[in-house]
């Protein structure tokens, strides 16, 4: 702003002509420092992004002995150590031997144990890795299971846990839960595939009894023979009903199993006619977790061989949540026009579904099952039979508003849209329209109806730390990769912090409240001097968070995450809810004192006065000081170790 006003200046020519030197000089200066700048910031994501690896490794890297032995010692109190097993006679040959013989050295499947008189207690197996994909309420459970001289289960104990501390506690209180492997051989669990019926649940937390008991099952079956039939599914028992496939094909007046497959069933009208087919996620799904728990989705099959709309059907989830993703339009059309084969090709990040607003774990978690029943079914080699329903007469190809329906909703128009809006601010930003209050007006009300209000795209700390621990969705956030674009390169190229003047919503919203004519207080240099401590302190929290040192969520620092109003946590709504209050008696006042991402964004922009050091810059010095010295322990501390 300074640099545009000097220009404004009615300087003689000479005195211009001879600065010029010292112009191309302060360029150069200001554009080093600036670079300067960049470069701190990008080192100190790449340090989020190792220690946020280390991290992942340290949790895995455990020894035996420190996991096991605490566990061991409630029902073997003179365990002392921990050597590798090899598979017993007995047992080669056996599921056992195929699922842990080969590698039990590796990923430490079983172990011997010993006292520490040197004498032999028996044999431990843990069920992790096998049994990491088979969630409860919010996370798998690694069982340990001492067997003893003769090759039977002698106890069993829970060694470690991702899922909730209230199901966990259940688990440990029921007395017949954990005992109900006792004197069972390895063979034995090896030969007998699990049911329903064999589980002995605990109530209150049948989730995470059944996801336990099927983490034995694979543990010693960790291989199916691919002329076996699919499992059913313990979650959601039962077939596809004719209620349910009515709902996706009104004509439909039966069912029928199609032939080498469980789940996948053919849809016959009065007439006996084929008209489609259907199947189900579950018991493909069965483990994947939205907010509290899985949900069962019933799929179409038209006729040409491409998915049609999909029904949500039983879920263990929490039911606002699923009746969000029922009445979501949009959703039910997730997979049209794929195939089965298309859906088996991809990843999660791959397909890119950002899930429905206010219920995206659940819709994310949908989402996820629909991939893995698609693979199920590819990988069954069921790819012939589904590829076409019923004869070349019969098949009837989408019509041209089920094609428009499904273009309208599609993750392609969403980030056009969202494309359209940034775009439309910048042009606004950066030309004279920026001087026309109706167009202003207009670009305000599109960035709070659609980025607020309707997509709920903001960008926060916690998204750019995220991205840094994990990296960038490059396949499933266009929209949110487009604003970072427009938030971090236009400061640096174009001078202007265009994403916090022009799109985000709680900026609009600020704006509004500012031009309103009433009484404001006049603030005291002590609490400006307080306030102005907000920032930076809010970086610091971010940044010790970020590094996980903290055990705390980056979304409960700052107020975007409510507008996702249907999912938003009290810590966001009250941050939005007072941000908004101090800005209506101190203008802008969220935006001057408590927003740490437009600060990161104004730290960014260039201007006059880029090339001397400022207060941003010892606080990101220190911050990268900080970091470096925390990876610098942890490389200490993996060589030591």
């Amino acid at each position: 702003m300074s640099g545009d006003d000097h220009e404004l200046l009615p300087i003689i020519e000479s005195p211009r002509r001879s600065a010029s030197p010292s112009l191309s000089t302060s360029m150069i200066r200001n554009t080093a420092v600036h670079g300067g700048r960049l470069m701190l910031l990008a080192c100190l994501l790449l340090l989020i992004h190792w220690r946020h690896e280390r991290l992942r490794e340290v949790a895995q890297s455990a020894t035996a002995a420190s996991r096991f032995l605490p566990v061991i010692q409630k029902h073997w109190p003179t365990a002392s150590s921990l050597e590798t097993s090899e598979i017993p006679a007995r047992e080669r040959g056996s599921a056992i031997d195929s699922a842990a013989s080969n590698n039990a050295a590796e990923d430490g499947l079983r172990f011997d144990v010993y006292a520490s008189d040197g004498s032999r207690l028996g044999t431990i197996l843990q069920t992790a890795p096998a049994s990491d994909r088979y969630l409860g309420f919010s996370g798998p459970t690694n069982l340990v299971l001492g067997v003893n001289d003769e090759g039977k289960i002698a106890w069993a104990e829970v060694a470690s846990s991702q899922d909730t501390r209230d199901h966990m506690e259940l688990i440990q209180r029921d007395d017949k839960f954990l005992r109900q492997w006792n004197g069972r051989s390895l063979n034995e669990l090896s030969a007998n595939r699990l049911v329903e019926g064999d589980v002995v649940s605990v109530a209150g937390a049948t989730l995470t009894s059944l996801a336990i008991a099927q983490g034995v099952d694979a543990r010693f079956r960790r291989e199916f023979q691919e002329d076996e039939s699919p499992r059913s599914s313990l979650r959601f028992p039962g077939d596809i009903t004719l209620e349910q496939a009515m709902r996706l094909f009104p004509a439909a007046a039966g069912l029928s199993p199609r032939t080498g497959s469980s789940v996948l069933f053919d849809v016959k009208n009065s007439e006996g006619v084929v008209i489609g087919g259907v199947f189900r996620t579950a018991p493909a799904a069965d483990q994947v977790v939205g907010y509290q728990g899985p949900t069962e989705v019933i799929v179409s099959l038209l006729a040409d061989g491409t998915l049609g709309k999909i029904l949500v059907a039983r879920s263990f989830d929490n039911e606002p949540y699923v009746g969000y993703v029922r009445d979501d339009d949009w959703f039910q059309e997730l997979v049209v026009g794929q195939t089965i084969n298309d859906l088996a090709g991809k990843s999660f990040e791959a397909w890119g579904v950002e899930g429905v607003s206010g219920a995206t774990m659940t819709s994310q978690a949908i989402a996820r099952g629909l991939l893995l029943a698609a693979t199920d079914l590819a990988e069954g080699q069921q790819r012939t039979s589904i590829s076409t329903i019923g004869s070349s007469a019969e098949r009837s190809p989408p019509t041209m508003t089920d094609r428009w329906q499904a273009f309208i909703s599609s993750r392609l128009v969403r980030g056009l849209m969202t494309g359209l809006v940034v775009l439309m601010a910048c042009v606004v930003a950066l030309t004279h329209l920026r001087g026309h209050k109706w167009v202003r007006f207009v670009l305000q009300v599109a960035v709070l109806l659609y980025l607020g209000i309707i997509s709920g795209e903001l960008l926060s700390l916690a998204m750019f730390a995220g991205w840094a621990q994990s990296g960038i969705p490059w396949s499933n956030a266009w929209g949110l990769i487009m604003l970072s674009a427009a938030a971090l390169l236009l400061p640096i190229t174009a001078r202007s912090n265009v994403y916090c003047s022009h799109i985000c919503p709680h900026g609009v919203l600020q704006q509004w409240m500012s031009r309103h004519h009433h009484w404001r207080p006049h603030l005291p240099r002590w609490v400006t001097t307080f306030l102005k401590g907000v920032l930076p302190a809010s970086f610091l929290v971010a940044l010790v968070v970020a590094l996980g040192l903290v055990p705390l969520s980056l979304v409960d620092l700052e107020p975007f995450d409510a507008y996702a109003w249907r999912a938003a946590g009290w810590a966001t709504i009250l941050i939005a809810a007072g941000g908004l209050m101090f800005s209506w008696f101190v203008p802008m006042g969220y935006c001057r004192f408590g927003c740490p991402t437009g600060s990161v964004l104004e730290y960014l922009r260039r201007h006059a006065g880029s090339g001397r050091l400022q207060g941003g810059d010892l606080l990101v010095v220190g911050c990268l000081l900080f970091a470096g010295g925390l990876h610098l322990w942890d490389l200490y501390l993996w060589k030591a170790t």
